[in-house]
């Protein structure tokens, strides 16, 4: 771990974390490339360097060091590197454990048409919004009996109510006119109603903003005829994951842009290279 002494009224003290230990020679350069090039314009930052992925830390029982949690929580921002999750065995995801561990309860991701980079479609300008702390991604499965396997999703009043705040109060800031609430409700009866009433709720504050809700295989089909009829997707976490991956295949990335947003102005950013496991 590096450390510096720095006046905090004088600059930004970020937290960086390059990467997870078992990927650190291939994919941590687009962090350090970033850094170098806050280094380069002068930008007034200093930064803590932090690896997690070594050993379990006992003060949090995960591979996510107490110093690290500490960092985000001290300063408010942070810029994080791959952390890849082994496949049907192994450890937790650190990165679930990350998003529970600081309530990083909102996860948004830009999807834009580059200037000169050309794409099949060249008129995407969306943002995807997904919850991120509970539903399928709670982490909470078990053995019934011998032959089935049982998974919990868990959607709550409280992080329902706080992602689609987040989803309108963005909308509004930044202009947009549309919020769009995905969802599974005709299936999901109990969990993804439950997420709709509270999106609707928030919905009645911001009367200027149109609000609809879209089935989510129907908002696959409609952003590949035409993603120009979104403007910003509110939606549960399993969902959120899945779309904003098609989102990035839109404008021909196989990276995700995103940022995850927390209480008390915590704000962890990322970009997520595909991952190729060797099984």
């Amino acid at each position: 771990m590096i450390m510096h002494r720095h006046n905090y009224g004088l600059g930004w003290w970020v937290l960086l974390s390059p990467s997870d230990m078992m990927y650190m020679v291939a994919l941590p350069r687009n962090v350090i490339a970033r850094s170098k090039i806050f280094q380069a314009a002068e930008a007034p930052i200093e930064w803590e360097e932090h690896y997690v992925g070594t050993e379990v830390d006992p003060r949090t029982q995960s591979f996510l060091t107490w110093e690290s949690l500490e960092s985000v929580r001290r300063n408010r921002v942070g810029l994080k590197g791959p952390m890849t999750t082994p496949i049907g065995k192994g450890h937790r995801s650190l990165n679930l454990t990350l998003r529970k561990e600081l309530n990083l309860y909102a996860n948004v991701r830009p999807c834009y048409s580059l200037s000169g980079y050309k794409t099949r479609y060249d008129n995407v300008d969306l943002i995807t919004i997904h919850e991120n702390t509970e539903g399928e991604y709670s982490g909470l499965e078990h053995l019934v009996v011998r032959g089935v396997v049982e998974s919990i999703k868990i959607i709550t009043r409280q992080a329902s109510i706080s992602v689609a705040e987040y989803a309108f109060h963005y909308a509004k800031e930044h202009g947009r006119k549309r919020v769009s609430a995905i969802h599974k409700a005709n299936i999901m009866q109990k969990t993804d109603d439950l997420f709709l009433k509270c999106c609707r709720e928030v919905a009645e504050k911001y009367p200027e903003i149109t609000y609809e809700e879209v089935v989510i295989d129907n908002c696959c089909m409609m952003l590949v005829k035409n993603p120009a009829l979104f403007d910003v997707l509110v939606m549960p976490n399993l969902y959120g994951d899945i779309i904003s991956d098609l989102c990035a295949g839109l404008i021909g990335l196989d990276t995700k842009l995103q940022h995850w947003r927390g209480r008390y102005l915590l704000r962890l950013y990322m970009i997520q290279h595909l991952i190729l496991l060797e099984r």
